[in-house]
């Protein structure tokens, strides 16, 4: 019988006169062999197996412990439930035994927990392996051992062995234009889902660009590099694929797309790819280390019901995002409309820095960007990451200042705004929407004044030519927009809550922790 995770545990020696003590620290129930008195399942072995090891304790400890199956010192335990036992069983040893050393042994790497309660990684040390503190739970759901071979369980595959098509285009540019075929980008597939396209190429070039393959619905698309690890679902055939993409397709009889998706998206299928990234600046992984990706995989029928509870939430979540989308092109559409289209002779000429003032985000440290931190980082393109830290607590709108040029974003509430983002706040909240709106309609692109990346002028947004309505127009239509945006937000807090649920489950699904019959 295989087996491929191993976990010892081991505690120091002042604890020995312990021992009743540490053992009281694992919970039994009447689904465990009463004889064997130890978190081992009647059923019999499986071929997972997690071992205990109690640093030199006598051997006939162990034995009136009664445990079966020991090499030298060690006590072997088998079974599904023992894992999630052993965890609540180390949290009351920590409650217990706060000076208590209990070192950890997975895999060939040995973890700590420390009197923080904390679990850190203590050898090897290897600065490629960025593992840093995590709680017990954290500790757990990052390397729960998914690979029993039964049939009815979860089996370890290597990516190339689940996927019968690799669709990549990297090394080619195609010739972009403003209209056509929808271009896949790596910047546009974030979060789980493919945003809206800003590239296309013409459909005369598709055929003579598209020679690697064409993607189909259901294809997984991974960005390998810049960033590496996002990962989408394709919904919609008619696209090309750009560079730093890559197209999967699995086999039918193994693997579900949207379950490799989920597995990508969770920490354990991530940090498969981050530890197998390569580069100096910028990580990527190479397309043939990634076909030697391990996976882990339940039943396809499991798959299926998985990836079936996720998707649900998901298109919950898609649907509330196009409502939002509908609702901002409806009030940009009578925003056009009124103050645009039908400008009138008589408004007031101005200029946008009289209704708004206008500044610059400001710069955040590497070492302040925390993975799961309190507040959003906010860049030229949006989110770009997450701190403890917070600059504003306002409603305002914001641009990109340097970078990317154009897009235009409201933000509401604690957050972080980069130093590459241009900062709006009126001077009155009757003009908010009317500045938010009039800034969409602008093209930053003639604006660009930098040589190297683009970049926008603080004093040239200042200085924006506009014909400025009555006071009346505006107060009326910002109503309107009010009542539509706050819909969104609505929305937006629904997202919110439907997103924290599927990432709760996620985890739990992709570590066997929680199964689906």
């Amino acid at each position: 019988m295989e087996i491929k995770n191993l976990i010892e545990i081991s505690i120091s020696e002042e604890h020995y006169k312990n021992l009743e003590e540490v053992k009281s620290c694992f919970d039994y129930s009447e689904e465990f062999d009463v004889k064997a008195n130890y978190m081992r399942k009647s059923m019999g072995d499986l071929p997972m197996q997690i071992i205990v090891h109690l640093q030199n304790i006598p051997l006939k400890d162990l034995v009136n412990w009664g445990v079966e199956g020991f090499v030298g010192g060690s006590a072997a335990l088998a079974g599904k439930e023992t894992y999630s036992l052993l965890k609540s069983g180390i949290k009351k040893i920590y409650q217990k035994f706060k000076d208590c050393s209990l070192t950890i042994l997975c895999g060939e790497r040995w973890y700590q927990l420390s009197k923080n309660g904390k679990i850190k990684l203590t050898h090897p040390f290897d600065k490629s392996f960025e593992f840093g503190e995590k709680t017990v739970d954290e500790f757990f759901d990052y390397i729960v051992p998914i690979n029993l071979n039964d049939d009815n369980e979860w089996k370890e595959c290597l990516l190339e062995e689940v996927v019968e098509k690799f669709i990549d285009y990297r090394g080619k540019t195609p010739k972009k234009t403003s209209s056509g075929i929808p271009l896949i980008t790596a910047k546009i597939v974030k979060d789980g889902r493919i945003l809206t396209p800003t590239e296309f190429i013409a459909p005369e070039d598709y055929d003579s660009w598209m020679t690697r393959g064409l993607p189909q619905v259901d294809d997984v698309i991974l960005t390998t590099e810049a960033p590496l690890g996002e990962i989408a679902l394709l919904k919609d055939k008619n696209v090309a694929l750009a560079q730093r993409i890559i197209a999967m397709r699995c086999k039918s009889d193994v693997a579900v797309g949207s379950f490799l998706k989920y597995y990508f998206q969770d920490g354990v299928g991530k940090k498969e790819l981050e530890s197998r990234s390569s580069g100096t600046t910028v990580f990527g992984i190479k397309a043939s280390v990634l076909k030697k990706t391990p996976v882990f995989l339940p039943p396809l029928e499991e798959q299926k019901a998985i990836a079936e509870v996720l998707s649900s939430l998901d298109d919950k979540i898609d649907l509330l995002y196009r409502q939002n989308q509908t609702l901002e092109k409806l009030a940009e559409t009578h925003f056009r409309h009124l103050f645009i289209d039908n400008a009138q002779d008589d408004w007031v000429e101005g200029k946008l820095g009289d209704l708004t003032l206008i500044g610059s985000g400001k710069g955040l440290s590497r070492d302040n960007f925390l993975e799961n931190g309190l507040y959003p980082v906010l860049g030229a393109n949006g989110v770009i990451g997450r701190t403890n830290k917070f600059l504003i607590d306002e409603r305002l709108i914001y641009t990109g200042r340097v970078g990317t040029l154009g897009n235009i974003f409201i933000s509401n509430g604690k957050v972080w705004l980069s130093d590459n983002t241009l900062i709006l706040r009126p001077k009155n909240h009757k003009y908010f929407f009317f500045v938010y709106f009039f800034m969409k309609n602008q093209n930053f692109l003639s604006q660009n004044v930098g040589s190297t990346q683009p970049l926008i002028r603080q004093s040239d947004v200042k200085n924006l030519d506009l014909a400025i309505p009555p006071d009346s127009k505006i107060i009326e239509c910002n109503e309107i927009f009010e009542s539509s945006f706050a819909k969104i937000e609505a929305n937006i807090e629904q997202i919110k809550n439907l997103e924290k649920t599927r990432d709760q489950l996620l985890p739990k699904f992709m570590s066997g922790e929680m199964r689906i019959n």
